[in-house]
């Protein structure tokens, strides 16, 4: 069987060894190389667009969450919220209703206290993780330009290689 399959060195008579074109190794190997020069940066490339969208919509979701934030805040100041009224009064002016007194009195509080932005604000997003490029030979290869440059033109002499018709002996 095995005889049969590996056969003599004639192309015509010989086995299935015998009968393949070596033509179509170059062909698959430049193919794939060519399709790796092209495809890996163009891969990085959509990977760090894709980064930036999500780094995008995750500070216009923040912005929503904060105008939303910042639109409730208004809302209850023009409803007149009692409650609203008491902390801007306390924070700002330093006016407390009769009859109560402050968490902390007589603590110098600055300018932290008279601000009621880190009560509204919303905490900011934790951003998304980068993209690790790959760290192949092949990736590292792909990305520099001489060397994509001499990826593109190995693989195009194995294509050109691959699509030689086979060598026939004469007589």
């Amino acid at each position: 069987m095995i005889a049969r399959i590996v056969g003599g060195t004639d192309p015509n008579t010989g086995g299935l060894l015998a009968r393949i074109d070596a033509g179509w190794l170059y062909l698959v190997a430049g193919s794939a190389v060519l399709l790796a020069a092209v495809l890996i940066p163009a891969q990085e490339d959509t990977a760090w667009a894709e980064g930036r969208v999500a780094r995008a919509r995750l500070q216009a979701d923040h912005q929503a969450r904060r105008l939303e934030r910042y639109g409730d805040h208004l809302d209850a100041l023009e409803r007149g919220d009692p409650a609203l009224l008491a902390s801007l009064a306390a924070a700002n002016l330093r006016v407390i209703p009769a009859g109560t007194r402050l968490a902390l009195p007589d603590e110098p509080t600055g300018d932290a206290g008279a601000s009621l932005f880190a009560e509204i604000e919303p905490a900011p997003p934790a951003p998304p993780p980068d993209h690790a490029p790959a760290r192949s030979v092949l990736a590292r290869l792909a990305r520099g330009e001489r060397s994509r440059l001499a990826l593109i033109a190995a693989s195009a002499l194995c294509l050109l290689y691959g699509l030689l018709p086979p060598a026939r002996r004469r007589g």
